[in-house]
């Protein structure tokens, strides 16, 4: 409510939200396949890299079939 009384203003308020919202909204650690904690930046993107690939790989056996 704060921050809509003083728009975005280059106030000290201001500044103070958006480092607390980076904070909460960065990923610091996730388990890996084997239930590990892993915390270093490249596992972590190895980690989100599998899980997409994974997420958005196309689904073969679920197309329709066009051909006579």
């Amino acid at each position: 409510m704060h921050w809509l009384k003083e728009r975005d203003m280059n106030t000290k308020f201001f500044h103070m939200s958006a480092t607390a919202r980076r904070k909460v909204k960065k990923v610091t650690t996730l388990y890996n396949e084997q239930g590990i904690i892993v915390t270093s930046q490249k596992e972590l993107c190895k980690i989100a890299k599998d899980y997409f690939d994974v997420v958005f790989a196309p689904n073969i056996g679920n197309q329709a079939h066009t051909g006579a």
